[in-house]
């Protein structure tokens, strides 16, 4: 069973209480690719959004996590959770700013124009399969920020405040280029303001499917 990336954080703490100078070895995951899906007011209209889904993580395989190494320096109170993790999926504090889905603009002409971003700085794996295909089924907090436009309107700027579920396989991180396909469905709620066309927009809704290039740097970390 997967654990939050915020536990990942917390054991990587722990180890760095006790080890100082030891030497981890460690993965930059980076990943970009195309993006489609929809984003807006589920009870008005739903344009239907071309964009790039973004990842940047750092990934230590549950091999190191558990390797005697690594578990002699981890404080007793930690280990049996450091025991329970299949690996450790950390987002760094200044790549939080970096968002996972950037929209860049609507399919049907007929529809308002999207352009915005959204990001999703924790995930907690509900699901999750480390070995080999690597596959998750994961919930997070969302936030997005989007702009919408029309011809004959004002620009409508909207921020939203949400969650999200999502399903992903990507091949395997032990290997230096991969692929990553996915999803999500997600859902929030905004303060009301006017839209193109009239109305109000209060709860929101998206919806996407991806695919990414993966690509993998070996590091050693201090921890």
């Amino acid at each position: 069973m997967g654990r939050p990336r915020l536990l990942a954080a917390l054991a990587a703490w722990a180890l760095s209480a006790e080890a100082a100078a030891a030497k981890l070895p460690a993965t930059i995951n980076v990943g970009i690719g195309p993006m489609v899906g929809t984003v807006g007011n589920p009870k008005g209209n739903l344009p239907l959004s071309a964009g790039l889904a973004l990842q940047v993580e750092g990934w230590v395989s549950g091999k190191t996590l558990h390797s005697k190494k690594v578990m002699r320096r981890v404080p007793k109170s930690y280990r049996s959770l450091v025991r329970k993790m299949d690996d450790a999926h950390v987002v760094p504090l200044p790549v939080w700013v970096l968002p996972d889905r950037v929209w860049l603009g609507s399919l049907d002409s007929s529809a308002p124009t999207l352009h915005g971003a959204s990001w999703s700085p924790l995930n907690l794996s509900l699901l999750h399969k480390a070995e080999g295909l690597h596959a998750t089924f994961s919930v997070a907090p969302r936030v997005s920020w989007l702009r919408f436009s029309a011809p004959g309107h004002d620009p409508v700027h909207q921020a939203w405040l949400g969650g999200s579920l999502g399903p992903e396989i990507q091949t395997s991180l032990r290997k230096r280029v991969g692929v990553a396909l996915g999803g999500s469905w997600g859902a929030g709620a905004s303060k009301a303001q006017p839209t193109p066309g009239g109305g109000e927009l209060r709860p929101w809704m998206m919806a996407d499917a991806y695919a990414r290039l993966q690509l993998r740097f070996p590091i050693e970390v201090n921890l």
